[in-house]
């Protein structure tokens, strides 16, 4: 396994964002206080992105009141135009069909739908 890890060269890297090869090198480090720990790992900028940070509020979306989700649903364009067709069908669309029972939150969820078809 060690030597593993010392034949581990960056061209098997390459195949990740940059932005996170070197923080994967120091968690492939062989020396345990070079390693980064679960809380400086997700700290991390490639973590940070706006569709991510999207995508985790979308799924505690129906833990907050009217007010909040509105507000989410105003600012959602911005954000739909930045993530991938896929992500929008899958994981946007489907979470805004779930707001067509409540028919306060349809002018807010619809103009989001139509951006998306």
């Amino acid at each position: 396994m060690c030597d593993d890890l010392k034949a581990f060269n960056t061209t098997k890297l390459s195949i990740l964002p940059v932005e996170v090869r070197d923080h994967v090198k120091m968690l492939l480090s062989l020396k345990p206080e070079l390693r980064p720990d679960s809380g400086q790992f997700a700290k991390i900028p490639f973590f940070e992105d706006v569709g991510t940070k999207t995508l985790e509020y979308l799924d505690s979306l129906f833990q907050v009141d009217n007010l909040q989700r509105s507000m989410f649903y105003k600012s959602l364009p911005q954000v739909i135009d930045k993530l991938p067709m896929r992500v929008n069908l899958q994981r946007i669309a489907s979470a805004l069909e779930l707001e067509f029972i409540n028919p306060e939150m349809i002018p807010f969820v619809l103009p989001n739908m139509f951006l998306i078809a």
